[in-house]
């Protein structure tokens, strides 16, 4: 109930928490199938690392729920391990970095960006420092693309 895989499950069933979006999953890890078909049902969006690859990151972006505020959870796991080796569970088939940054940008588009924050970067296993320089220019994206958007709604207020 309380393990590594079960905190989107759990933040579901909070009653502030509204829509969901899963981005790059490859695998179910611990979940059970009847798990990803009970988000399904919450009303999640779940999209495979290869659905957004045959479908493009354009129509991934149109997706995502409508909201006036955004969170995001970023998994480390979710890139490719030949970007991202030093992670809790490298998989193979994830995402690149061109994909995942016009991704949060959009969603800074969409609302306000209220949270971020990454997971699963493991220095121990970083041995050439890959995956925490990805972890920190995403997170560097995801405040540059948030304060730049929170700055035009100023500007078109006054």
């Amino acid at each position: 109930r309380e393990g590594q895989g079960s905190p989107m499950r759990r933040a579901s069933e909070m009653d502030h928490i509204g829509k969901m979006m899963q981005i790059g999953i490859r695998g179910i890890g611990s979940s059970q199938i009847s798990d990803i078909q009970d988000a399904k049902n919450y009303g999640s969006v779940i999209v495979t690392s290869k659905e957004v690859r045959d479908k493009g990151v354009g129509a991934i972006i149109d997706m995502i729920p409508d909201a006036e505020k955004y969170y995001i959870t970023f998994d480390i796991d979710c890139l490719d391990p030949t970007l991202a080796n030093g992670c809790g569970s490298p998989q193979a088939f994830g995402l690149y970095y061109e994909e995942v940054s016009p991704i949060i940008e959009a969603v800074t588009k969409k609302g306000d960006l209220v949270g971020f924050d990454m997971v699963e970067v493991s220095p121990p296993y970083d041995c050439h420092q890959l995956t925490a320089q990805y972890a920190a220019q995403l997170m560097l994206d995801a405040m540059s693309f948030a304060l730049k958007e929170k700055e035009k709604r100023l500007n078109h207020q006054k």
